[in-house]
């Protein structure tokens, strides 16, 4: 959004918009971000903030806003492609559900990260590409194919050095 308000985007540009649950809770505070750990009713690590927002907080009204977003960025923005994490009502989105198709497997400190893997996002992409009639640079997959082979071995993806990838 800043490089349409700024008149960055040139006519020939493509934006791929990745929407996330509208039900998601990061939030900026004085400390820094909240924890990004997903749905807020259901979210570990902010469990204090469902706490004193419970009472308000309503499942249509999120739904309704992230929508709202979404057609307001669909009439500003001539060539872009919607993603979604979660299931949107919304007819513009290329891939909707991305979570459930693309489910990963990678483990973060003893809990396995239901997010799409490096290896479902080059799918992710490869897809998206072929719909805009675009390429995926060749050297960029195998490169990040082996980022994913790395991960898968280790284990783990918050210890993961880029370098290793190389």
């Amino acid at each position: 959004m800043q490089a349409y308000r700024s008149r960055f985007l040139k006519e020939f540009d493509h934006v791929i918009i990745q929407w996330s649950s509208p039900y998601r809770f990061d939030y900026l505070t004085k400390q820094g971000w909240t924890f990004p750990d997903g749905n807020i009713k259901i979210s570990l690590e902010n469990k204090h903030i469902w706490k004193k927002i419970k009472t308000w907080y309503n499942d249509n009204f999120e739904l309704e806003k992230t929508l709202n977003y979404m057609k307001a960025v669909d009439d500003l923005i001539e060539n872009k492609v919607f993603l979604s994490m979660t299931d949107l009502p919304y007819e513009n989105i290329l891939l909707n559900n991305l979570q459930s198709k693309y489910k990963g497997n990678y483990k973060l400190d003893n809990y396995v990260d239901p997010h799409p893997s490096v290896r479902q996002h080059i799918a992710i992409a490869l897809h998206v590409a072929n719909e805009l009639n675009l390429k995926v640079d060749e050297e960029k997959q195998l490169k990040a194919l082996k980022l994913d082979s790395y991960i898968q071995k280790k284990q783990v993806f918050r210890e993961y050095e880029f370098e290793h990838a190389k």
